[in-house]
């Protein structure tokens, strides 16, 4: 408490002078304080008014910590909404910072390399000049200039050595700065990752609801624009998405949940249950959330998604689209349920309704939800696309077999694909049996 007191006199004092710097410093250190305390609310208010003064100094040295401060105290509040956006923003500081600072050791580098090629060429060059004169002038002084230049050469060769050895340090430091950035970049990374991950369901919560199933996720980074969700609704329906958000690593991921959020409000606050509803809900929350993104359109981001629901009994299933089918494999022929051509997001359609296709379910059926991940990767012998062709042949080949075995299948077909090719794109692929 008597911290906390001297830190509030101290904002008080900073505020009287009317200087910023010392009212952003006194600020830092009262929410850096109450965040350590586990008191969120009051971090949170000094965080808030502390960082428009660090953005204000245009330095990234004040910029950089507040973002992060902030972000943290936002994760810790339980504000995810807040806490990712500044997450993302930390991202984007923390990689402009790396960018910068590469650039600069790199020209610092270069220099020091070319200034010292130009100062060996040019004592060679007074070498030169020098062996000549004397051997002109005074050639019985040869011997002595000799000797002299041997010594000279020596004295040359310990101070090269000596730089040598100098700029070794330097670079030994400057690559040691180097994975230290790198380690900090991807361990936010992997952070990122493990709070995607919480947003997805688990595999427990699959097994208890699906039975025989499976799920082929395969992220082009370590987070993903693709994602899966599941819930249960007020009905007492199943629901299940699959669904492909725009772009892929850090901004797919912040995407992804945004878009799930979206589909919860939909669910949770609307209390809607039909797959076309939701998707019309979801539609608008993601144009809303993405409205003051700075733009002149007002942001196009969203997703493509297939969206069904099965009722208690499992003997109905209705479905929806965003660009996105669903598949469904009955007794060796496929049933394709076709989505409609427009996303989930800003469109020249979005005023358009989601249509819904309903249909009986038999025992057996198979039930396939999949991004375009699996059908676009390049591969095989001329580096063309896998194809829905090909997915479909394989699929329909594989429906009889258990999950587990579908799920092998699919890996080893896309990895004898893709041999010699770089993955294009987040890949999903979930089927689950009736």
């Amino acid at each position: 408490h008597r911290a906390i007191d001297l830190q509030e006199r101290s904002l008080a004092l900073a505020r009287s002078s009317g200087m910023e710097a010392p009212v952003g410093f006194a600020l830092k250190s009262l929410a850096t304080t109450y965040f350590r305390k586990g008191d969120h609310r009051k971090a949170k208010e000094y965080a808030d008014e502390y960082l428009p003064i660090a953005k204000k100094s245009g330095l990234h040295v004040n910029i950089y910590p507040a973002v992060q401060l902030v972000y943290r105290i936002d994760s810790a509040a339980g504000d995810f909404e807040s806490a990712f956006l500044h997450f993302q923003e930390y991202i984007r500081l923390k990689e402009r910072t790396h960018s910068q600072e590469l650039a600069r050791t790199t020209a610092s580098m270069r220099f020091h390399q070319e200034l010292e090629t130009k100062e060996l060429l040019y004592e060679e060059e007074k070498q030169q000049q020098r062996l000549v004169l004397y051997s002109v002038v005074a050639g019985c002084a040869l011997l002595l200039v000799l000797a002299g230049l041997i010594y000279r050469s020596y004295r040359i060769k310990q101070k090269a050595n000596r730089d040598l050895e100098a700029k070794n340090t330097i670079i030994s430091e400057q690559k040691k700065l180097v994975e230290e950035k790198h380690k900090e970049i991807t361990d936010s990374i992997s952070y990122a990752e493990r709070i995607q991950r919480s947003f997805l369901p688990s595999k427990a919560l699959l097994n208890a609801r699906l039975g025989d199933y499976f799920v082929f996720f395969r992220p082009k980074d370590v987070v993903s624009g693709d994602f899966y969700w599941t819930t249960d609704l007020q009905n007492g329906d199943l629901l299940f998405v699959v669904a492909d958000s725009t772009g892929h690593g850090v901004p797919g991921a912040i995407m992804s949940m945004l878009n799930i959020r979206s589909l919860n409000e939909a669910v949770e606050n609307g209390g809607l249950t039909r797959p076309a509803d939701i998707l019309d809900s979801a539609r608008v929350a993601v144009i809303r959330h993405l409205s003051n993104d700075g733009s002149t359109e007002g942001g196009k981001d969203g997703m493509d998604a297939a969206v069904i629901t099965v009722n208690k009994d499992r003997s109905k299933l209705s479905y929806a689209g965003a660009n996105n089918p669903a598949w469904i494999v009955r007794n060796g022929a496929l049933i394709e349920l076709a989505p409609d051509k427009m996303p989930v997001g800003r469109h020249d359609r979005e005023k358009t309704p989601f249509s819904q296709k309903d249909m009986e379910l038999v025992a057996g059926d198979m039930i396939y939800l999949f991004t375009d991940g699996y059908a676009d990767q390049f591969g095989g012998g001329k580096g063309k696309k896998f194809m829905y062709k090909k997915l479909k042949e394989l699929l329909i080949s594989v429906s009889s077999h258990p999950a587990g075995q579908q799920r092998s299948a699919l890996e080893q077909t896309l990895d004898d694909w893709k041999k010699g090719h770089e993955q294009v794109d987040d890949i999903t692929v979930v089927g689950m049996r009736v």
